[in-house]
């Protein structure tokens, strides 16, 4: 006889078509959207696609099919170890070389990868009927403050807060290809509005906290010698190493 092998589907939030039309400011993990005529990233749009065509083989041929949208996947939750490419990455490589920030109150999501990958790999087995999740922290957080954080906390204090226009014609005037990179992302990013996604996978008590992951994220970036250590870390308890 013919067996049935369960699909794991990773797919994104960015699927949450949205623009300052449909207001869209929560974002269920059974929603639908019918369109991605408000989708502005290739990568998206493409797991748009992808997703749709998922749901539909779940919905019309009852495949087991479970789909896991995830937000922003940052480093691991202990060690702090990332994909040094990352949008987010990049970010806080950028403020600290640059000694500039933008005055950005966007919501932002923290999901440490190992956090992500063991809800991946266990959850399916706990749902029958469910087959959509969102993979995102429980507690979602304002990107001024975690530059608040970076800047106060963990010993950038020469860190200046700019206007986002500002901060973002730095980054387009800078030599740094990796600064580079992260324009057209904040150009858009900058034009968008808070979206709260819901999720059934994590419980808050049980999540690593945010900044915490920031924390370990900016400790790895040190040990790669990808950003300077700050002079004084408050922290570590004093001048740093």
């Amino acid at each position: 006889g013919q067996t049935v092998v369960p699909i794991t589907f990773v797919s994104t939030t960015g699927v949450y078509a949205f623009d300052s039309q449909n207001n869209l400011s929560l974002a269920t993990e059974q929603m639908i959207h019918p369109s991605p005529q408000f989708i502005t990233s290739g990568y998206s749009q493409s797991k748009w696609v992808a997703d749709q065509m998922m749901v539909k083989a779940k919905q019309e041929f009852g495949l087991p099919i479970s789909i896991y949208r995830c937000g922003d996947i940052c480093g691991h939750s202990k060690t702090g170890m990332c994909n040094l490419s990352h949008d987010f990455v990049r970010f806080i490589q950028g403020i600290i070389s640059m000694k500039l920030a933008p005055k950005d109150h966007r919501i932002v999501d923290v999901t440490p990868v190992d956090l992500v990958a063991q809800s991946i790999i266990t959850s399916t087995a706990h749902y029958e009927e469910k087959f959509i999740f969102n993979v995102v922290h429980p507690e979602p957080i304002r990107m001024i403050h975690i530059v608040k954080y970076i800047k106060e906390m963990l010993g950038y204090s020469d860190i200046q807060f700019v206007e986002p226009e500002r901060f973002i014609n730095t980054i387009k005037e800078c030599q740094n290809i990796d600064l580079l990179a992260l324009w057209p992302i904040f150009q858009k990013q900058m034009n968008t509005h808070d979206i709260i996604y819901t999720t059934s996978l994590y419980k808050k008590e049980s999540t690593a906290d945010s900044l915490d992951i920031v924390k370990n994220m900016v400790d790895y970036l040190i040990d790669m010698k990808k950003i300077e250590a700050p002079i004084q870390n408050p922290m570590r308890g004093g001048v740093a190493i």
